[in-house]
């Protein structure tokens, strides 16, 4: 039988402020509403790994929201913090790269308990979850750093721990959410021989360990989702622009804030908020869209700019791909050309496949999103993976594995240890 029929308890570390977690609660209702499957699919929270703590607060507000239009309670998962704190300072803090790291601790003792901020007190690390999907740190693979170490960087001894915590815990499908450079090749010496991987282009390398049994073929099964998707729904940058007034003007009266300007509260137009250089930029990027498409940049609905790169350095639009630009988490703007309004973090919250409006949280079977904070907001775009991609690949890896049957587990000579039991867990 698939996980999907199966799987129950979910656990995830540097968690995308809980995207996975949303996005299993978006994939039970939706199957379960739908009526195609024979069964009830039913997936739980198990716990969280989340350093930054405030973070872990926006993990409690997103889990009430979930339940604020869920057709049943979703009960308030583990929220640890440090997952290197799984391991003894020593471990945790060895050089060398990745391989070097990842031997010494393989070596390490795993502790079986940590503090939880939901419980307040020390609960169980060691009960396993049938799944977890885990945004790992991306910084070293991502092409924007050009120093980058991919995974012999600075979170080699996270990928190190993480791997080796699964391994022990013997977890049956794990799923990491990173960037497309990221070295398979890396990932598979932490897992192997336990794991057999495979590589999807939604951005996330996603493994089966060995007590899983391959049902389906996994890119074909890929295929004929993004074809069905693709056939049905097209979307275009302008797409996104769903932030109210209100919206625009908090940020704009914040960057007048931070740049020591009179805020305009009679227009939502930020060209009087741009610094010299960015609007020169957009002189700059406007003659180089007229001599190549021969119209006016401001004709078109869905071209954007992003002020925060030199244009000697890169041009960052979207008028190449008709699509946006990458996010980046530094304190670049993008521009809307055509209303000359900032991209507010609702509309890349938005981007990013959020329920931010009415229409499109009637569809997704939610309530939209609650983000009119704009520092709130700001924060869980520049942390979140992309909900539908994470929907999408949750209910890849629960379809595609289940679990081998016990004489194909006694033939294979892979014996796996019952997991324990946690008492604080309700």
């Amino acid at each position: 039988a698939s996980f999907l029929r199966t799987a129950v308890d979910i656990s995830s570390s540097c968690t995308g402020v809980y995207t996975a977690e949303t996005a299993a609660a978006i994939l039970e209702r939706t199957l379960n509403l739908s009526g195609l499957l024979p069964f009830t699919v039913h997936l739980r929270s198990l716990r969280c790994f989340e350093l930054d703590s405030r973070c872990r607060q926006a993990i409690v507000d997103n889990h009430r929201w979930i339940n604020s239009w869920s057709d049943r309670t979703w009960v308030m998962p583990h929220v640890h913090g440090d997952l290197l704190l799984q391991v003894p300072a020593k471990a945790r803090t060895s050089q060398g790269g990745l391989l070097h790291k990842a031997e010494v601790v393989k070596t390490a003792k795993v502790y079986k308990k940590q503090w939880c901020f939901t419980h307040q007190s020390y609960c169980s690390t060691a009960r396993r979850s049938d799944v977890d999907f885990s945004g790992m740190p991306c910084q070293e693979n991502s092409k924007a750093n050009v120093r980058r170490r991919f995974l012999d960087g600075r979170f080699a001894n996270v990928y190190a721990v993480w791997a080796e915590v699964h391994k022990r815990q013997c977890t049956p499908l794990v799923i990491l959410e990173n960037t497309p450079d990221i070295p398979l090749d890396q990932v598979i010496k932490l897992f192997e021989p336990d794991y057999r991987a495979y590589q999807i282009f939604l951005k996330p390398g996603d493994l089966g360990h060995v007590e899983c049994e391959y049902l389906y073929d996994l890119y074909a099964v890929l295929e004929k989702i993004k074809q069905k998707i693709s056939n049905n729904v097209r979307t275009t940058p302008g797409d996104y622009l769903v932030s109210t007034p209100a919206a625009k003007h908090l940020v704009n009266a914040e960057m007048a804030r931070k740049r020591k300007l009179q805020h305009d509260a009679d227009t939502t137009c930020a060209w009087y908020l741009l610094n010299e250089r960015e609007q020169l930029l957009v002189e700059q990027l406007d003659r180089d869209y007229l001599a190549r498409y021969q119209r006016l940049p401001a004709s078109d609905p869905d071209l954007v700019y992003f002020l925060g790169d030199r244009y000697e350095f890169s041009r960052t639009w979207s008028a190449p791909s008709n699509s946006l630009p990458t996010f980046r988490r530094n304190t670049g703007k993008f521009l809307h050309r055509q209303s000359l309004t900032f991209l507010c973090p609702q509309d890349k919250l938005a981007a990013l496949g959020w329920p931010m409006t009415l229409g499109t949280a009637n569809e997704m079977g939610t309530t939209p999103f609650p983000a009119l904070d704009p520092h709130r907001a700001d924060e869980m775009a520049g942390n979140s993976m992309h909900l539908t991609c994470a929907a999408v690949v949750l209910m890849l890896g629960l379809a595609c594995f289940g679990r081998q049957k016990q004489s194909a587990r006694r033939a294979s000579g892979f014996t796996c240890a019952a997991p324990l039991r946690c008492s604080e867990h309700p």
